[in-house]
């Protein structure tokens, strides 16, 4: 690993931070690799994409709650305290997530009793998003079976090198009674076809995944 930033260097006579910067990141270039060997990731980029919509409300407030308490911190705090605004707005972030570096601190009774309003009301708010989350990643492990077997259809199709007319015709071979449509029986000879092994009851979730009008047919 330590090879890669001295070739850069070498090759390229770039700077001796670049190169430094190179030699820290590059293990984690190289831990990505295993990404590919753990499945169950794809069930946490599952879940943050489920309780993605809520999200952006929730870290807006966040932010006002943060903007409107540092606010008030600064114009109640004495400047030698809290210099600049930015500085409060750090002090508001660092307590909203309990934190409490304890770098600076409010010395007034209002900016202390503002403090411990924002402790509370962000203990009881940061429970809101975290428990969205955590709702999403529940629902997501339930059907993990369903989900991962959806990944590896998708990724038998890749490699296999199907082509659309390949599945067409794999569809049109298993469309026994020749109406156009597939049942759960015919779909789960395609199966074999394809090298992918599953029980019947994680078929039939996956069969019910694209039967969009729940007839029983694909």
């Amino acid at each position: 690993m330590n090879v890669v930033p001295r070739v850069v260097v070498a090759l390229a006579d770039i700077d001796k931070e670049v190169a430094y910067a190179c030699r820290i990141f590059s293990p984690f270039l190289f831990l990505l690799r295993f990404l590919r060997r753990f499945e169950h990731f794809q069930l946490l980029a599952s879940a943050f994409a489920a309780a993605a919509q809520a999200l952006p409300v929730l870290l807006y407030t966040c932010f006002l709650i943060a903007l409107v308490h540092a606010g008030a911190i600064y114009l109640v705090e004495p400047r030698d305290v809290f210099p600049s605004m930015r500085d409060a707005m750090w002090f508001a972030i660092v307590t909203m997530s309990t934190v409490g570096y304890g770098d600076i601190s409010p010395v007034t009774d209002i900016g202390r009793a503002l403090t411990m309003n924002l402790i509370v009301l962000a203990s009881l708010y940061t429970a809101i998003p975290i428990g969205i989350v955590g709702n999403a990643f529940s629902k997501v492990w339930e059907d993990r079976d369903r989900l991962l077997l959806m990944q590896q259809l998708r990724q038998r199709i890749s490699r296999g090198g199907y082509t659309p007319r390949d599945l067409a015709d794999m569809f049109r071979t298993l469309d026994e009674d020749g109406n156009g449509q597939l049942s759960f029986e015919e779909f789960r000879e395609l199966l074999p076809m394809m090298h992918i092994t599953m029980t019947d009851t994680v078929a039939f979730r996956v069969f019910e995944t694209f039967d969009d009008d729940g007839e029983g047919s694909i």
